[in-house]
This record gives C-alpha cells, sequence and structure tokens, in this order.
C-alpha cells in the first residue's frame, strides 16, 4: 500500500467535493475523512487492533463518504474507491477497503459488520458530537440563513434528543459509549452557556 499516494489522492478528490454536504464548511468531507482516521487510531488502541489491518482502515475511513450526497452512498463510495484508488493499492487491500466503506454506515446490522468496520462506524459518529458538534451546528445554521435562537431552539429541541440517542445506542464499544459522553457533557454545557449569554430562559 503507497499510503503517501493515497493521502495525495484524498486531497485531491475530496478537499473540493462541492455539494455533497452543501450546509457545511467547504472541504468538509475532505477534513471528517482525516479527523475519522484519527480516531479509528484511537479506537485501535483502547479496544484491540489483533488482526485489524491498520493501513486498510485508515485508507477506508480518509475515503468513507467518497460518494456523500448520493443515495445509499456507502454502497456507492465501495463501487467507486477501488478506481479512485488505483494502483496505490494490490487486489486484496481494494476489496477490504471496499468492504469497510461499504459496512461503515451499517449500524442496524452489527452482527453482520467485522471489527474494523464498527471501529469505522463509531470513529464516525464521534466526530459528530462535541466540539465538533458545536462547530456543525454554527455552519449548518449559518448556512441556512438562520440565527443563534434558531440554533438553541433545535439543539434543545426533541428531534436533537432523539437523534442523540439513536446514536448513542449505535455504538459498539464501551470506550466509544464513554467518549460520545464525554463529548455530549462539552457540548450540552457550550449550548447552556450560550443560552444564558442570550439571556434566555434557563
Amino acid at each position: 500500500m503507497k499510503l503517501n499516494k493515497i493521502e495525495e489522492i484524498a486531497h485531491a478528490v475530496l478537499l473540493n467535493n462541492k455539494g455533497a454536504q452543501p450546509l457545511r464548511e467547504p472541504g468538509y468531507i475532505y477534513y471528517h475523512g482525516q479527523r475519522v482516521a484519527e480516531l479509528c487510531k484511537w479506537l485501535c488502541s483502547q479496544v484491540g487492533a489483533k488482526g485489524i489491518n491498520k493501513n486498510n482502515l485508515y485508507a477506508a475511513s480518509l475515503f468513507h463518504d467518497i460518494a456523500k450526497g448520493k443515495a445509499h452512498h456507502a454502497l456507492a463510495g465501495s463501487k467507486i474507491i477501488g478506481d479512485v484508488l488505483g494502483d496505490s493499492v494490490n487486489n486484496s487491500e481494494r476489496e477490504n477497503i471496499e468492504r469497510l466503506v461499504r459496512e461503515h454506515n451499517l449500524r442496524e446490522l452489527p452482527n453482520k459488520c467485522s471489527r474494523d468496520s464498527k471501529i469505522l462506524q463509531d470513529a464516525d459518529i464521534l466526530d459528530h458530537f462535541g466540539a465538533q458538534g458545536v462547530w456543525l451546528s454554527t455552519c449548518i445554521t449559518v448556512k441556512s440563513g438562520k440565527i443563534q435562537q434558531d440554533m438553541i431552539d433545535y439543539v434543545f429541541g426533541q428531534n436533537e434528543k432523539a437523534y442523540i440517542k439513536e446514536r448513542y445506542s449505535q455504538l459498539n464499544f464501551t470506550a466509544s459509549k464513554n467518549e460520545f459522553k464525554r463529548r455530549m457533557r462539552f457540548q450540552k454545557n457550550f449550548f447552556k452557556r450560550l443560552r444564558e449569554e442570550m439571556m434566555l430562559t434557563p
């Protein structure tokens, strides 16, 4: 596997992936992939990585959302990632990366996913909460033409509470759940403070 070449491809292909996430910052797919790759490394150290090809997991993390914006983006991504990576991987590596991309959001079927896919799934979820959750909420609010009040109404609303509960229930590992809780403490405290500074009703 040619990791340097894979990183160059990720930068070239994903950084300017316009339209996939129009309510997020430019380059979101690329930066999200980088963070997920780092979270996968951390999770491997927490839950054990025996038998896991970390290079394949790293490459899949970078590209897991390459088809974001398309229907069934995980399946669509698994069908194009091999061509995108070209000769930077061999056939065995290509097959494993395709599988990881395909399985990265099959959270409702945990028994059908391998351990490395579960690590990728959890890393993907975690990157949407904590400081990143604050940043995403801010981006979406601003790019939607809304104001702070709209964001506060949403983050304290029932839909967001249900979303958080669902995402927590989809985590595979105790380490992931503990990190999710830690991130949510920060996120909730931030928005509580913001609401106080807006002089809204506590």
